[in-house]
């Protein structure tokens, strides 16, 4: 139980469910009160997307699309600059 670390913790945070690979995690942080409340704390400081109930999946869309708009954008600009858009 000792080989359980501060990023293991942050994992079973942000990503933690029911499935039994993270019941190594569960009995660590129920049988030692520190590792506790260091749960708690890196909880408590999870970014606000995540508790308003984003998913990973949905950031990683709505990035996906911000950065296809950019891309998109910029062809039009450079196509708009007459002769230049040929290269």
């Amino acid at each position: 139980m000792s080989d359980i670390s501060y990023v293991d913790l942050m994992n079973f945070a942000v990503y933690g469910n029911d499935d039994p690979e993270w019941d190594d995690i569960k009995r660590y942080i129920s049988s030692n009160p520190q590792a506790k409340a260091e749960y708690e704390e890196i909880k408590k400081n999870l970014p606000t997307n995540k508790k308003a109930g984003y998913s990973k999946s949905e950031t990683i869309k709505k990035m996906g699309n911000d950065s296809e708009h950019t891309i998109g954008q910029s062809e039009d600009r450079e196509s708009k600059k007459g002769w230049f858009g040929l290269f």
